[in-house]
């Protein structure tokens, strides 16, 4: 207004009225208009979180982990190839028998990390969450079709043992192809085999993805998510304490073997209801962690990592050594130990973060997870997961060490320690070269692919 009516004083030609108009201070001084104002609406929003989802270092040691635990599952897996004819373990690396443990952490490192890159806006329309799902299908599948197909082998033997008929062979490629062995998962007296083995877990992941643009829109009070999240954690808990004392009543373990608890006690493991919770309460803690400004000291954040790493070796020595571990009581352990799975992830990022501002704590757990050797390992362990077990047949078989009983189901050998090693470095040697070769080429193929409507341009 004051420029204006200079401008009208000049058109009059009165120019000692235009420069008193000029000189004349404004009528808002720029020290009366509100902070907030001047700085936008969004400023009291991002002061409340110290995450940085254009630059999330903090989860760099969450590679790592994923690392440690594709290499753990692996070794336990290996494990479980060494059963003898009592049904008893042989107590080759009793470290790492309580594997179990792993699948958890996995399961809530991924609602962790999609919460990270993946909130609300980013699925707020019908396009979005489209593409989420296109993104997440050309993530999985290529690697978990390539372990179906390495996995025929295997299921054409186990088929014959069973003696399945067509119709139950067609059923389960039914619900292999399209991701619902899981979901759906049949029992071995009908004729079904574990056709898919360790991929039972990429299957419910994929459940789990297709649930969770409607899990991240969901509304609810605080007090309402407090009840979902207890839910969440009890309900395995008890399911697996109801069954394991069921078990635990059966004297004979040919009675506990042929009975329905057990039959449920195994089963549970690969179904897809007691993962997805588990998946949600990593979703709770993905929106703690990156969407709060609570942050722990270094020096604490450093030594709850370390503590909560030795809580997990603990219970997994406990379990290495008691008779009893088989599906009974380490099942209901692996869920009971969630909490301090939920926490060793968040002090892990805690850490990491206040490295970021300079602390100077580092823990023994952030140390091994940001090596380059786990990092390296965390980027390959979808491929080192989806195809260690096809690989160990063969590579067992080759090197002439099986022992066979033809009244089993399938194939239970003895492994020397000699040949472990050597596995190992196969299967990550193996794991890169798939990685580069197949995986990242068809991820990329099958993303083009699928958001652009079957058409490749």
């Amino acid at each position: 207004f004051r420029m204006a009516n200079a401008v009208a004083s000049m058109a009059q030609g009165s120019g000692e009225e235009t420069e008193a108009l000029l000189k004349r201070p404004p009528i808002v001084i720029a020290h009366q208009i509100p902070q907030k104002d001047l700085e936008g609406a969004t400023s009291e929003t991002k002061s409340k979180q110290w995450f940085d989802r254009k630059n999330p270092r903090c989860m760099t040691p969450l590679v790592g982990l994923r690392g440690l635990a594709a290499l753990w599952i692996v070794v336990y897996h290996i494990q479980c190839y060494t059963i003898n004819l009592d049904g008893e373990y042989a107590k080759m690396f009793p470290f790492f028998v309580e594997g179990s443990q792993m699948v958890s952490v996995f399961f809530i490192l991924s609602g962790v990390s999609l919460v990270a890159f993946y909130d609300k806006e980013k699925l707020s329309s019908w396009a979005r969450i489209r593409n989420f799902w296109s993104k997440r299908l050309a993530r999985l599948a290529p690697l978990y079709y390539l372990g179906l197909l390495l996995a025929i082998p295997i299921a054409v033997q186990a088929y014959r043992n069973v003696h399945s008929s067509p119709g139950v062979i067609t059923a389960e490629s039914l619900l292999n192809v399209f991701f619902l062995k899981s979901i759906f998962w049949p029992s071995h007296t009908d004729g079904f085999v574990n056709w898919e083995v360790q991929l039972w877990q990429i299957s419910a992941f994929m459940g789990c993805y297709c649930l969770y643009p409607l899990l991240i829109n969901f509304k609810a009070g605080r007090n309402e998510h407090i009840i979902i999240a207890t839910l969440c954690y009890a309900f395995p808990v008890i399911c697996y304490f109801i069954l394991a004392e069921a078990c635990e009543s059966l004297a004979e373990k040919e009675l506990v073997k042929n009975s329905t608890p057990y039959g449920w006690l195994v089963g549970m493991h690969y179904w897809y209801i007691p993962r997805l919770p588990q998946f949600v309460l990593g979703m709770y803690l993905g929106n703690f962690l990156f969407n709060t400004s609570f942050l722990l000291p270094s020096g604490l954040a450093a030594l709850l990592s370390d503590a909560c790493l030795l809580a997990i070796a603990s219970v997994t020595i406990l379990f290495a050594y008691h008779e009893d571990r088989i599906y009974l009581w380490e099942r209901f352990f692996q869920f009971l130990m969630v909490p301090v799975h939920m926490i060793f992830i968040m002090v892990l990022c805690h850490e990491e973060e206040q490295r970021r501002r300079g602390g100077c704590w580092r823990s023994i757990s952030s140390t091994i997870f940001n090596s380059k050797p786990f990092q390296k390992l965390g980027e390959l362990s979808l491929a080192i997961y989806c195809i260690h077990l096809q690989l160990f047949n063969p590579f067992v078989m080759l090197s002439k060490y099986p022992k066979i009983d033809k009244d089993w189901e399938s194939y239970h050998y003895w492994i020397p320690v000699n040949l472990v090693l050597p596995f190992i470095c196969v299967l990550i040697v193996a794991s890169a070269v798939v990685h580069q070769v197949y995986e990242q080429p068809m991820k990329r193929l099958l993303v083009k692919w699928l958001t652009n409507g079957g058409r490749i341009k």
